[in-house]
């Protein structure tokens, strides 16, 4: 139960870091909502699933960058320009997440 909690609120935290320039520049709701709701998953998924072979550190970014590649190709058809940002952006959340979860759940 402890690593639900935990794997949600890092998720919060991140998609918090996600969000926060879409809020400054005025973005639309359902595609803040939307990202932040993709970190919150993406941090249960990470904190949940074992990847055999590879070490912890690298979990969090592959995961995070698996899981953004379905946002990424609906972004390609309406804004080329974000592709990069999204793809380069769940690489450096999900290394966060990752070591995050490895340093509070993992090492209890």
């Amino acid at each position: 139960m402890r690593s639900i909690a935990v794997s949600l609120l890092i998720g919060a935290a991140a998609g918090l870091a996600d969000i926060l320039p879409m809020v400054v520049k005025k973005m639309d709701r359902i595609p803040i909502l939307s990202a932040f709701i993709h970190y919150v998953v993406v941090a249960f998924v990470v904190a949940h699933v074992a990847i055999p072979g590879l070490p912890w550190w690298i979990r969090g970014p592959i995961v995070a960058f698996i899981m953004s590649l379905p946002v990424a190709v609906l972004m390609m058809q309406r804004e080329k320009k974000s592709v990069p940002v999204i793809l380069s952006m769940s690489l450096v959340l999900g290394c966060g997440i990752g070591i995050a979860l490895h340093y509070l759940i993992e090492q209890h």
